[in-house]
């Protein structure tokens, strides 16, 4: 029995056992991509929250299906986020370098007055990497946390971010759905 001063090292690798379910169950779709999230999880094992990993997939052909790798991280700076977003620089390309761009203009939004983004912030960050059977690798995504925002700001910040990207419908479709609420 573990008891509460027990070394995390002692706990169930969560991430070992989720990989291996999905190997199980794959049948080799998505082995590129599955072994290059797997040497990221295992690299940057310190700061990933064991009852945060999980995964998920969508329920069609599997030739197409998506597979889900969640992971959460409490506090991180943008340099950590990049590097998750990047898997420590070994995804490159146009799709990564803009989705990451959109990621540091709702950072500079969430926190103003930390331009730069270095600093240690207090959010919650839910990563989703997509695998998919046609890509070699990891699809990055990264939901904020508003849990401890007000609606009002929540609905600002997303409201600029959409102005910002030139996303005017979305920002009609908000408004109007927050207005129902």
């Amino acid at each position: 029995m573990l008891g509460a001063g027990s070394p995390r090292r002692f706990l169930p690798d969560f991430g070992r056992i989720m990989f291996g379910g999905i190997r199980e169950l794959d049948h080799a779709r998505h082995t590129a991509s599955l072994a290059t999230l797997e040497d990221w999880f295992r690299a940057n094992r310190a700061v990933l929250l064991d009852e945060e990993i999980f995964s998920g997939f969508d329920c069609n052909d599997p030739e197409w299906t998506r597979l889900k790798v969640y992971v959460g991280v409490l506090s991180v700076s943008s340099l950590d986020v990049q590097n998750s977003w990047t898997f420590s620089g070994h995804l490159e390309g146009p799709e990564i370098e803009t989705g990451f761009e959109i990621f540091r203009t709702m950072w500079r939004l969430l926190f103003p007055t930390n331009p730069r983004g270095g600093e240690k912030q207090d959010i919650f960050l839910d990563w989703n990497w997509e695998l998919l059977p046609v890509n070699l690798n990891p699809v990055p995504k990264a939901y904020f946390g508003f849990h401890k925002d007000s609606d009002q700001r929540a609905t600002d910040i997303l409201t600029a971010l959409f102005a910002h990207l030139g996303w005017n419908d979305y920002i009609d479709t908000h408004r109007k759905i927050t207005q129902e609420g």
